[in-house]
């Protein structure tokens, strides 16, 4: 995982999935695709769940990003979580969101999350204020003409979406995204979590 030669990298600390769930995930998502008009869809190897979102990061800083999520992943043993259900961010009728929940011990990453925050704080990056609602961002923007909640509840109560997509946690993911490029999110660097 090299960095690229962007100067000034945006960047994000996720949680990666590993490749057989981001597959079965992928399979699941395009019968929704079938169902579901929205204007973008997420690129599978851009499946992740954000820790924590930095913007542009000067290059200097860079390191002490690096430096601080190695500190935070050596203090967290693996986890597991789990896809399941649907939801959305927006108005229902319209949702500029559709997501799949995470389940699972949501203890542990919202604590991980929340460490995270801090030492972001601490090196004076912008912290969000609302509560961390930990997903899986799907698609984008909605285009149906319909109210999308019939289908979404279907899906997650009956569907393919109902039936839970577990995986080990095991370390934290620094990316950095570029625009107008699918895959959109490169992986620049991976801080094991504590294994003893």
């Amino acid at each position: 995982m090299n960095p690229s030669t962007n100067p000034v990298p945006r960047l994000f600390a996720a949680l990666s999935l590993p490749v057989p769930i981001k597959e079965e995930l992928e399979s699941r998502t395009r019968l929704l695709q079938q169902k579901l008009p929205f204007r973008k869809w997420t690129h599978p190897e851009d499946i992740h769940v954000t820790l924590f979102f930095h913007g542009p990061v000067s290059p200097p800083l860079v390191d002490k990003v690096k430096a601080e999520l190695a500190d935070a992943s050596r203090l967290y043993t693996p986890f597991e979580l789990a896809m399941q259900g649907l939801g959305t961010f927006g108005p229902p009728h319209s949702p500029r969101i559709l997501y799949a929940g995470v389940q699972g011990d949501v203890r542990s990453l919202s604590d991980l999350a929340g460490a995270i925050h801090r030492r972001m704080g601490a090196l004076g990056f912008s912290v969000e204020e609302r509560p961390y609602t930990p997903h899986i961002t799907l698609a984008k923007r909605y285009e149906g003409d319909g109210d999308p909640k019939a289908i979404l509840q279907h899906e997650a109560e009956e569907g393919s979406f109902a039936l839970p997509l577990p995986w080990l946690v095991d370390s934290i993911t620094l990316y950095q995204s570029h625009l107008n490029r699918s895959p959109m999110y490169e992986p620049i660097a991976r801080f094991p979590l504590n294994h003893e």
